[in-house]
């Protein structure tokens, strides 16, 4: 899995992509009366990172398969005018 996604700006008006290193590596403050039992946080945080990461894959995978079906495209459109 790659960590591009999370390089580069968000388009205007979309929210920041969250990669699964940075849901596994957030922290919470604990608190002295009470608060998250720190088990709980921690047993959700990895199957928000599993989640998260088969979220990623999927799109990676998307991504690669317009990227390939653009390309038949322009090939069928030059093979269409004769340009082959």
């Amino acid at each position: 899995m790659s960590d591009d996604v999370a390089k580069g700006p968000a388009p205007a008006g979309t929210p920041r992509v969250v990669t699964p290193l940075e849901i596994q590596q957030k922290e919470f403050a604990v608190s002295r009366f009470g608060g998250y039992r720190m088990k709980d946080v921690d047993e959700f945080l990895d199957e928000l990172t599993e989640s998260t990461s088969a979220i990623v894959d999927e799109n990676e995978r998307l991504r690669r398969a317009v990227s390939d079906l653009t390309l038949d495209k322009q090939i069928l459109a030059e093979a269409a005018k004769g340009n082959f």
